[in-house]
């Protein structure tokens, strides 16, 4: 776990939604790569990084995943979707 994992949830969340609705594509494509490493789209990965005790974004990791489903539907971040859905 990175220190990057220790930020509040809202301010992912914020990152990701602003940097959709005013097109700042780095910091996009930044958060959805982190998001990417904690929620990866292969299996050998997501068996490496699943554990539902370990906190992510100083919550635990279950609490995560309806929140980032709807951000990334609603952000169109599709590349999420198969580790979210997961």
């Amino acid at each position: 776990m990175s220190s990057k994992d220790n930020q509040p949830f809202d301010k992912i969340a914020a990152l990701l939604l602003l940097s959709t609705k005013y097109k700042f594509k780095d910091i996009r494509r930044d958060v959805i790569e982190h998001l990417l490493r904690l929620y990866p789209t292969t299996l050998a990965k997501f068996d490496s990084v699943h554990d539902e005790d370990i906190l992510f974004y100083r919550m635990p990791r279950w609490g995560c995943h309806f929140k980032l489903l709807k951000i990334a539907r609603v952000t169109g971040a599709d590349a999420l979707l198969p580790g979210l859905y997961y």
